[in-house]
């Protein structure tokens, strides 16, 4: 279904994509003898978007005066689903009020816990608080009886509702992802990745974004039409330009171009030439720009789109700021002024964008429309930083702090001291704002990377630094050790209900003691830590281990003189001779192993 998303996301669905849709299934054929068996057939997971066909088909059925009530109503629930599909969600929300509200409507039957999950997800386009009411209420009535109803609100609830911190949410996430593998339903499995991908991108973390995105690709790449799979590959290019990651950006573009070649249509060329001249900027290789904006133009042709056209009219001024066309900055400046206000709400949310303008202004030697160009670029980068704590982000700032500072030299001379003045004030505000703005990030960032309970690093920032981890040396190895503490509440409520912070706080004690100063350690879960043993032997590693489980079960030995209390911690272990460049897959498959012990007699 369609999905709310940030600026790269949004030109997917701006084009008329859908998150993970339509599936490569034959369509049934409406037959008055067998309404029954037509229903069955057509129904439609609620992960899933029903064919432009089945939606026909549904619409002829739902014109026949044979249907019982009952199978009015399911039907009805059945072409809601392709509305909202369709974008259509004013109708949809029309019909929908009328099936919940109807008396004859089964509380308790697919259809109408279907019909709940939609109105929660209008709700959800809407962002209205209550989406959270229906995603509960379709949640905890589809448990254990509707897989695709109950799996659906699950996500929605988690990403949108929850009022748990981050990592508690990715926690329930990845939880959840566990439980759908274990089903072995591929549709479910990309649909949740998908989701997942799109709670990351929404927090502007694009690189965890893009890793899920690409596999709802790869578990969704033999179930669902070209035109679906070009969606998601969409997703997995923008967040891949967006974390400037070349290598992995041309690697998405190329399986989108491939698709393309064989199925595309007017809007996937146009998102493929805009993906394109994204990449070649960024890869500075102009004259492939040049080339890739001719295509681009052909098939834009006389579109009325603002949107669209916008960025087509960006991407041509970037070979203007390349060959140093000042007259032609000059009027693309001059357009932006006057464009529509759909195409300028649109496009402000892009930094690169609005790092152009800036670029442009100093280009034609604007230093007045450089500093408020910059500003506004400022401010961006100001809720990157907040949302991300990224030293990348920092540092692009930075480094168009120094060009705006270096402005005044390439003036005229007549005006070299004017601007000297001008350029010292801007200068010495700018200096003192990147001051200010370090030491808050420092401490900030610094607040944020160790959990206030245990004290240990917390779930994101361990996670950070173990993609920093080196190769270790030759016949060592990396090795990542989970600890789930599989008895904490008989622990938590053998010591007194109360000290569940108690119990964590001196686990953590018992953990840092045993481990050397250059492993890494840091909680996973509510119940569960992360312990990287950096460069050590294997042999070593499984011992040392063995030896800090030990350790936990001896945690609370003098703790309580009338009972004998011990921890039970299931451990999962993962040797690499490498980097951990496949971190989230690496951590995704260890959770699962310690899912699959726990269900084990």
């Amino acid at each position: 279904m369609v999905c709310k998303t940030l600026f790269f996301f949004s030109l997917v669905y701006s084009l008329g994509f859908h998150a993970l849709g339509e599936r490569t299934q034959e369509t049934p054929i409406f037959d008055n003898a067998n309404v029954s068996a037509f229903i069955k057939q057509a129904y439609t997971p609620t992960f899933d978007c029903p064919s432009s066909a089945l939606n026909t088909q549904i619409d002829t059925a739902l014109e026949s005066a044979l249907l019982s009530p009952q199978q009015q109503l399911q039907l009805s629930s059945m072409k809601t689903h392709g509305l909202i599909c369709a974008g259509n969600v004013t109708d949809a929300q029309s019909i929908l009020q009328r099936l919940l509200a109807n008396v004859q409507s089964d509380r308790s039957a697919q259809y109408y816990l279907s019909a709940i999950f939609q109105y929660g997800f209008i709700y959800d386009i809407l962002e209205k608080p209550e989406r959270c009411d229906y995603f509960t209420l379709a949640r905890d009535s589809a448990k254990g009886r509707y897989v695709d109803v109950h799996l659906s609100a699950s996500l929605g609830y988690i990403t949108e509702c929850s009022t748990s911190d981050v990592d508690t949410k990715v926690y329930e996430l990845y939880q959840l992802l566990v439980d759908v593998t274990a089903m072995d339903n591929a549709a479910a499995l990309a649909h949740a990745h998908n989701r997942v991908g799109l709670f990351y991108a929404t927090r502007s973390q694009q690189g965890l974004a893009a890793a899920q995105y690409m596999k709802a690709f790869e578990t969704a790449r033999d179930i669902y039409t070209n035109e679906n799979l070009l969606s998601v590959l969409g997703s997995a290019v923008a967040a891949f330009q967006s974390t400037g990651n070349l290598a992995r950006t041309k690697e998405a573009l190329d399986k989108f171009s491939a698709i393309n070649e064989v199925s595309g249509t007017k809007r996937t060329w146009f998102l493929q030439y805009f993906f394109e001249a994204a990449y070649y900027v960024a890869l500075k290789d102009f004259q492939s720009l040049e080339t890739s904006l001719q295509n681009w133009q052909e098939v834009a042709g006389n579109s009325k789109n603002p949107v669209n056209q916008g960025l087509l009219r960006w991407y041509l001024s970037e070979l203007c700021l390349y060959k140093n066309n000042r007259q032609c900055l000059v009027d693309f400046l001059e357009n932006e002024k006057n464009a529509p206000s759909s195409y300028i709400n649109y496009i402000s949310g892009s930094k690169n964008y609005l790092r152009f303008i800036v670029e442009a202004n100093m280009r034609i030697d604007n230093q007045q429309g450089s500093i408020a160009a910059f500003e506004q670029y400022k401010t961006k980068m100001e809720r990157i930083v907040s949302l991300t704590h990224d030293n990348y982000s920092a540092s692009d700032l930075g480094r168009l702090h120094s060009k705006i500072l270096n402005l005044e030299a390439s003036l005229e001379h007549e005006e070299r001291n004017r601007h000297k003045v001008i350029g010292l004030l801007v200068g010495g505000m700018l200096i003192a704002f990147l001051a200010v703005f370090f030491v808050f990030w420092r401490k900030y960032h610094d607040s944020k990377s160790y959990d206030n309970i245990t004290g240990v690093l917390t779930n994101s920032a361990l996670i950070k630094q173990l993609r920093y981890v080196s190769k270790p040396s030759t016949h060592c190895t990396n090795a990542l050790v989970i600890f789930d503490i599989a008895n904490f509440t008989e622990v938590n409520l053998t010591l007194g209900s109360t000290k569940s912070d108690f119990v964590l706080e001196q686990i953590a004690i018992t953990l840092k003691k045993i481990t050397r100063s250059s492993d890494l350690l840091g909680r996973l879960g509510p119940e569960q830590f992360l312990l990287c043993l950096v460069d050590i032997e294997e042999d070593a590693a499984q011992a040392f281990s063995e030896r800090v489980k030990d350790a936990l079960t001896s945690t609370f030995a003098q703790h309580n003189n009338r009972h004998a209390i011990s921890v039970d911690s299931s451990m999962s272990i993962y040797c690499s001779a490498e980097t951990f460049h496949d971190l989230d897959e690496i951590l995704e498959n260890m959770l699962l192993s310690l899912s699959i012990k726990a269900d084990k007699p």
